[in-house]
């Protein structure tokens, strides 16, 4: 992973540890720490300064592929108790770690406590590929059979909704506004409201995977393996 520098464009750091490819990264709070996850089975907790790895996280039978994972302040559920911040770990405090895995489980580890919290297993839905926290109650995933779901952190018993959205698989979800949007292979872009309902739909690309959706006041930007970035109107 390399870590580069917006304002002059050199590159600021190079991180390595994982054994596999790194399927994302996010930073903690301002940059000071980042988090991976990665092919090999584990995500990792980053000390960029230093370059160094400060915690991997995984379980003792290991977690599989993990596709993706989300960060997210939350007073929903216990983390465990705090090992509070050092030189090497900012802003990690009261934050939780969802994982996406190819297994179709999501795993949450306390990013700080570094406690494992919890493992979901939603029925029929195949590969996780995404996961993104809406809010700091509740979290979206979407999966390689096309089922998008979403979980409310006080009650993991059952998902408020799980439905078989679409015939092709959900590549990205992205939160926005007090809903999501979801991203599929068949080159489709869908937001989902606050009351999980269907709002609006934005096609264009020819059966093309839609990898990554973004916005930006009043427009939403898609980016797609036929190698165009379609801005739509909200």
């Amino acid at each position: 992973m390399k870590v580069w520098s917006a304002e002059t464009g050199a590159c600021a750091a190079t991180i390595s540890g994982h054994k596999a490819g790194v399927l994302e990264v996010d930073f903690v709070e301002r940059g000071r720490n980042v988090v991976s996850c990665s092919r090999d089975g584990t995500a990792k907790l980053w000390d960029v300064s230093q370059q160094q790895c400060i915690h991997t996280y995984s379980t003792s039978s290991g977690l599989g592929v993990i596709n993706s994972f989300s960060l997210h302040d939350t007073q929903a559920i216990d983390l465990g108790p705090t090992s509070g911040c050092s030189n090497e770990e900012v802003g990690t405090e009261g934050k939780i770690l969802l994982l996406a895995l190819e297994s179709g489980k999501l795993q949450a580890f306390g990013l700080n406590t570094k406690q494992q919290l919890f493992e979901v297993s939603p029925t029929q839905v195949g590969a996780i590929n995404c996961v993104k926290f809406v809010t700091g109650n509740s979290f979206v995933f979407g999966s390689e059979n096309g089922v998008v779901g979403v979980y409310d952190l006080r009650n993991l018993s059952e998902p408020l909704k799980l439905d078989q959205e679409c015939r092709s698989s959900i590549k990205c979800v992205k939160p926005f506004g007090q809903g999501f949007f979801y991203a599929t292979a068949d080159g489709s872009s869908v937001y989902v409201d606050e009351t999980l309902s269907l709002s609006y739909e934005h096609t264009g690309a020819d059966c093309d995977p839609v990898y990554q959706v973004a916005h930006s006041n009043n427009d939403v930007y898609t980016s797609c393996r036929d190698g165009a970035i379609r801005v739509y109107p909200l």
